[in-house]
């Protein structure tokens, strides 16, 4: 009965405080304050002074972009099946077929990353040669 009743009566203060404007709402509640770049209302704005924010997106970007994500992918690759061959080996008990999987494993990921190491330079020539015109001819 005490706890109906005080119910009640907290709901009728809230209605009395609603009714007469006793609450304060704050001013800035609802409203979008103005965007310090100018960027219009509605849209999205990227800062240009953003680390890796995108200022000149070219073909010679996009390449090189991808191509280095793709060595780093392989290189990544490269460097866990190096450390899988360790295990294998070391792990192998004095099995022979293990201790060779694990030299083979090693072995395989070693001349890998020789081969990723190449291509990046090879690449990386190649576009420097084709983008900055560091080619072959006169001038």
């Amino acid at each position: 009965m005490l706890n109906n009743f005080l119910i009640k009566g907290h709901l009728l203060a809230m209605k009395l405080a609603l009714a007469t404007g006793e609450t304060q709402e704050d001013p800035s509640v609802g409203k979008v304050p103005p965007d310090p770049n100018g960027c219009p209302l509605g849209t999205v704005c990227v800062p240009s002074n953003l680390p890796g924010a995108a200022r000149d997106i070219s073909l010679e970007n996009v390449i090189t972009n991808v191509i280095n994500w793709g060595l780093g992918v392989a290189g990544t690759v490269a460097v866990l099946m190096f450390v899988v061959g360790g295990f294998l080996y070391v792990t192998a008990s004095g099995d022979e077929k293990r201790i060779e999987r694990g030299k083979s494993v090693v072995r395989s990921s070693i001349t890998g990353i020789i081969i990723i190491l190449l291509a990046a330079i090879i690449v990386n020539t190649i576009n420097y040669a084709l983008f900055r015109g560091g080619g072959p001819g006169p001038g």
